[in-house]
C-alpha cells in the first residue's frame, strides 16, 4: 500500500507541475499579448501623429530646399552667363590685339577694397 501511495503522490506531483507549466504558459501569453495591445494603443495614441507631423514638417522642408536651390541655381545660370559673354569679349579683343594685353599702368586699380588698403 506504501508503494502505491508513493506512485500516486508522484503521478500527482507531476501532474501538479504540468499543469502548472501549461497554466504559466498560457498566463505568459496573454500578459505579452495585453502588454503587446497596451504598448501599440500608446503608440498609436501618443506617438503616431507626432511623427506624422514631423514626416509633413520634413517633407515641407525638403520642397523649400529644393524650390530654393532651383531659384539659385537660374541665378547662377544667369551670373554665368554673363561671365561668359564678358569672356568672350576678352578673348575676341585678344584675338584682335595679336594676343597682346594693352598696357596697363601699375597704380590702377579697379576694387574699393584696394583703395581702402591704401588709406590704412
Amino acid at each position: 500500500m506504501d508503494e502505491w501511495n508513493g506512485v500516486l503522490i508522484a503521478a500527482t506531483t507531476a501532474l501538479c507541475i504540468a499543469l502548472s507549466l501549461w497554466a504559466g504558459k498560457l498566463i505568459g501569453r496573454w500578459f505579452t499579448k495585453s502588454l503587446a495591445h497596451s504598448f501599440s494603443e500608446q503608440v498609436s495614441e501618443v506617438m503616431a501623429p507626432d511623427m506624422a507631423r514631423l514626416g509633413n514638417r520634413l517633407g515641407q522642408s525638403i520642397d523649400d530646399l529644393r524650390i530654393s536651390n532651383s531659384f539659385e541655381h537660374r541665378a547662377d545660370q544667369t551670373r554665368l552667363s554673363a561671365v561668359e559673354e564678358r569672356l568672350d569679349a576678352v578673348e575676341d579683343r585678344l584675338i584682335a590685339l595679336d594676343g597682346r594685353l594693352p598696357h596697363r599702368p601699375a597704380n590702377a586699380r579697379t576694387r574699393e577694397t584696394d583703395h581702402q588698403e591704401e588709406t590704412q
